[in-house]
């Protein structure tokens, strides 16, 4: 289930998004719980992730993770056999962020987070391929911001097929990583992988890049 439609359930039955904000004693709060409810925020901060789920006394992981945000609502309504948003949590078919965890408190992650070893670039590139197939690193540039900044966390595997709008990363024909977004290219097989931030050059199939491995999912550290 998306965690919006969790959220706007919750707002509706509670008069809507200005008497909730209200409750909460900030009506400016108004506009960003409306955003949130429409599916226009899918990654709120952690201080408005915390205050949404505070309020409502949820799981603050509701917020970002599908399978959580369906919990809750078992918890609250009961099982929804209608709702078509209900994946299981594993399923690699989406990018997900669970939560901007301060100091990623391993109490909190899933086993998703905390299983995969967490390596650097310089290890990758001396023995490309013969890692394990599912790995976390850490951001160290500004290529995807502002949606994924310096410092968020990546988990990334190797047998997970490249999906067009999923970050990617990226090994170029210097042996060097890049964490890019997959884009298919106009000719069969063609693909790009392009940055966020249009001040980070683009790989490709054209450049002799390769796709090292796909992300599964991203937390993004708190600031």
């Amino acid at each position: 289930m998306s965690p919006h439609k969790l959220i706007r359930r919750l707002v509706e039955d509670a008069g809507g998004a200005l008497p909730v904000a209200k409750a909460m004693g900030t009506p400016g709060f108004q506009p960003t719980l409306h955003k949130i409810c429409s599916g226009r925020v899918r990654s709120p901060s952690h201080e408005t992730a915390r205050r949404i789920a505070d309020h409502f006394g949820l799981n603050v992981l509701a917020l970002y993770d599908e399978t959580i945000a369906a919990s809750e609502w078992e918890r609250l309504y009961g099982a929804d056999p209608t709702d078509h948003d209900l994946r299981p949590f594993a399923s690699p078919q989406r990018m997900r962020s669970p939560a901007q965890v301060e100091a990623w408190d391993p109490e909190l992650l899933p086993e998703e987070f905390t299983k995969p070893a967490l390596l650097n670039p310089e290890t990758l590139m001396t023995n490309p391929g013969r890692g394990p197939s599912t790995f976390k690193t850490v951001l160290e540039d500004e290529a995807l911001a502002p949606e994924r900044p310096t410092g968020t966390l990546m988990v990334w595997d190797r047998n997970l097929r490249p999906t067009p709008g999923r970050p990617v990363l990226v090994l170029d024909a210097h042996g060097r990583l890049h964490a890019r977004i997959y884009r298919e290219g106009k000719t069969p097989g063609g693909w790009h992988g392009v940055p966020s931030n249009p001040a980070y050059a683009e790989y490709g199939s054209a450049d002799g890049a390769t796709v090292y491995a796909s992300a599964s999912w991203s937390l993004i550290a708190e600031s």
